[in-house]
């Protein structure tokens, strides 16, 4: 929903509906968004504000430009695959951000509370439940720098590097805070599909506490001819960190190159396939590792993930997608503990119709 304010300002509030994970409504967001400031009379600020917005609220985290592509619990209309990336970079976080887009130099500043769902309970250091290690409320700070240009009427480029950056928080949960679910619906679980399997073929590194992660990306779109466009999309990530109850960090890294080829009139008709590669090193287990026969306990220890992605699509209108793909998913490197994804890989075919209005 959009309400008009004013000149240039706009309030935004937008809801999730049931979905695998969250089976009620939430919200996903609500921000006020100024592309001009009519209420002060400057000169030099209206100059400003011809290349910046400013946005101020709950809203999407702004790290990277993945996040733009992504399948989402409202809208799957940018994603020319079935699901997001194994490693998921989403959440929304209350703060205020401000974007400059000049003649192709893009630049993005936010500072945000870091959390999802916020308390104030655990600012009080002297609780048994203080969740924060160094027992402060700290902000995240995130910022984009990058080039955007049409540099001809057949090319266009874009490159972006993004960081994001906490002390430490609550519950971090920028890889983690979808409340929508994976659409490769109950992979990987052993209990009944519910709330509780709704991410699977996703992986989480736990980094809820302290948290660096970069990230770079680079698309190319390439017209030779009307109808036709070639495209590709590049995703470079490092992530850093661990969760309040450890002692050690650890590293997460993720690649993925998407190649499109459209094609049609409107360019409506495409065929894509994508690689998707995860490194990462997987939170100590607990003695029991989720089984009823005692073991001993793991410790932290590298996995890796592979996908490989072919999917074919049809925009039978603006508003309207369907969508075939093929997955094959793989893990190795996980110990033999009663842990599922030991040993584990899937892949066959899904199938989805979009609507988008």
């Amino acid at each position: 929903m959009n309400s008009y304010l004013a000149d240039g300002i706009t309030l935004n509030v937008t809801l999730y509906l049931a979905s695998k994970h969250h089976n009620e409504t939430w919200v996903k967001g609500g921000y006020v968004q100024f592309d001009k400031i009519p209420f002060i009379k400057s000169e030099l600020l209206d100059n400003i504000m011809k290349y910046t917005t400013i946005k101020v609220g709950q809203m999407d985290v702004n790290y990277g430009d993945s996040h733009f592509r992504r399948s989402d619990g409202g809208n799957g209309m940018y994603n020319t695959f079935m699901e997001n990336y194994i490693m998921d970079e989403f959440a929304t976080e209350i703060g205020a951000e401000a974007d400059v887009n000049y003649n192709g130099l893009v630049g993005v500043l936010s500072v945000t509370n870091g959390n999802l769902n916020p308390s104030l309970a655990y600012i009080d250091v002297n609780q048994a439940s203080a969740k924060y290690s160094n027992g402060l409320h700290n902000p995240s700070w995130i910022a984009k720098i990058g080039y955007d240009k049409q540099l001809s009427d057949q090319f266009r480029a874009r490159l972006t590097g993004s960081i994001y950056y906490t002390a430490g928080a609550l519950s971090n949960t920028l890889f983690g805070g979808d409340r929508t679910g994976s659409n490769y619906s109950a992979i990987m679980y052993n209990a009944a599909p519910g709330t509780g399997t709704a991410f699977g073929g996703r992986f989480n590194p736990g980094l809820t506490d302290q948290l660096t992660t970069l990230m770079g990306n680079l698309f190319l779109k390439y017209k030779p001819s009307e109808g036709v466009a070639i495209e590709s999309f590049t995703t470079l990530e490092s992530a850093n960190g661990r969760t309040a109850a450890e002692a050690n960090k650890r590293n997460a890294s993720q690649f993925a190159t998407d190649l499109i080829f459209r094609f049609g009139k409107s360019e409506n008709l495409f065929i894509a396939g994508r690689y998707n590669t995860v490194s990462a090193d997987v939170a100590a287990i607990s003695g029991t590792a989720g089984s009823t026969t005692a073991q001993a306990p793991v410790p932290a220890f590298p996995i890796g993930i592979n996908r490989i992605a072919i999917s074919g699509g049809w925009y039978v209108t603006k508003n309207m997608l369907a969508k075939l793909e093929y997955v094959n998913q793989t893990y190795s490197g996980v110990p033999n503990v009663n842990y599922i994804l030991n040993g584990y890989q899937f892949h066959g075919f899904s199938a989805e119709a979009v609507i988008s209005f």
